[in-house]
């Protein structure tokens, strides 16, 4: 992912997201990844499936205010079935 980053950075730079959604939010995940670069004040919500959490935290990205939200893994977590996930989302405490 090190090596890599320069790319998605390159990315970030031509989209310009308000939101990063990363699949994954363990140790060894995409959105920790992300976290690991940044930093940043996690806020986290049960996702309704086992014991697994949905986590966001708000970062500055080329002085642009960016979330990035960690799902656990899609292939197992399906978020649109669950109650209450859409309205954290919305909520944003983050701002």
């Amino acid at each position: 992912a090190k090596l890599c980053w320069p790319v998605h950075e390159a990315f970030l730079n031509i989209v310009q997201p308000s939101m990063i959604v990363a699949y994954g939010n363990g140790s060894n995940s995409p959105y920790n990844f992300i976290h690991s670069r940044y930093g940043g004040d996690q806020d986290y919500i049960p996702s309704g499936h086992g014991d697994w959490n949905i986590k966001r935290f708000k970062i500055l990205i080329n002085g642009r205010p960016t979330t990035v939200i960690g799902f656990p893994h899609l292939s197992y977590y399906h978020p649109q079935t669950k109650a209450g996930i859409k309205d954290w989302l919305k909520a944003n405490p983050l701002a």
